[in-house]
């Protein structure tokens, strides 16, 4: 494991925040924000191996980006409604204890 992913874990371990000292003053990070971060950086690294190139490099018409973003936004639509619906089941359930 590298030093940056065994910084990250022990900072997730830690439940505290991380401070960068690379600026000129200290900043005191979000752990939660740090760790989006590094899922997009470990999303773009496989995408890079995956697709051998960079969204950013990536020259797919403007038509399948919107059909990439439609697909992802039914799917996450979808996962809200199972969610919602696991909720009220739960709530059901309880009610009738």
């Amino acid at each position: 494991m590298s030093d940056t992913v065994t910084k990250y874990f022990e900072m997730l371990e830690a439940g505290g925040y991380i401070t960068d000292t690379t600026d000129a003053f200290m900043i005191e990070k979000d752990p939660i924000v740090e760790a989006v971060k590094f899922e997009l950086d470990q999303r773009s690294r496989r995408g890079v191996q995956k697709y051998g190139t960079t969204l950013y490099d990536s020259n797919e018409p403007l038509e399948e980006w919107l059909q990439h973003a439609k697909e992802e936004a039914l799917d996450f639509a979808c996962y809200c409604q199972k969610m919602i619906t696991k909720l009220k089941n739960e709530r059901y359930a309880n009610s009738k204890a």
